[in-house]
């Protein structure tokens, strides 16, 4: 059954980012993302290319089930030791909030 639809979503929402690694099967990182309006989300992808991964990462997500704690310097380590983590994160921030899959 479909959920009903409420006007004013919740603030943050969960879902898992798969991210390349080197081994084969991606690795698996819930992330707790933040809710954006049309407008904001399109205001943020404007950004893409003028702030660095750290800043996009906290932009789109508040925190992630990692024994780390969520901030810069882990963050940092994220995106600095695997390579495809910002994109992923990206995609999958994307899709969710939009239902549209970006290309490879």
């Amino acid at each position: 059954m479909a959920r009903k639809l409420v006007l004013i979503p919740d603030p943050t929402f969960r879902a898992k980012v798969f991210i390349p690694q080197p081994e084969g099967e991606p690795a698996e990182v819930e992330m707790v993302f933040k809710h954006r309006s049309k407008d904001a989300l399109k205001a943020l992808a404007d950004q893409l290319s003028s702030k660095d991964d750290v800043a996009l990462v906290k932009e789109m997500a508040s925190g992630w089930d990692l024994a780390d704690d969520f901030d810069d310097a882990n963050i940092k380590r994220l995106v600095s030791e695997h390579h495809q983590a910002a994109v992923s994160i990206w995609n999958t921030y994307f899709e969710k909030l939009t239902g549209l899959r970006l290309g490879n």
